[in-house]
């Protein structure tokens, strides 16, 4: 995966709980879940942010690309 540009301040802090998480399809998978994030605590997030990268993989090209159209989607 390639190095993350980090454009929302909801990127910057799953960035900042793990810097190898993809950011981009984080957000997007909360934004379909949650619909808005400003509600959310960092504990959520947190949860969020492992809960996905327990269950991602990068190997599966499907997967991959179903988490970046989801992300375009949102305009991330």
């Amino acid at each position: 995966m390639k190095s993350q540009q980090i454009k929302t301040t909801y990127q910057e802090i799953i960035f900042d709980i793990n810097p190898f998480a993809p950011a981009r399809w984080i957000e997007a998978s909360m934004r379909l879940k949650y619909g808005t994030l400003g509600h959310l605590s960092l504990d959520d997030f947190r949860r969020e942010v492992k809960m996905f990268m327990s269950n991602i993989n990068y190997t599966d090209r499907e997967q991959v690309q179903t988490w970046e159209a989801l992300a375009k989607s949102y305009a991330l």
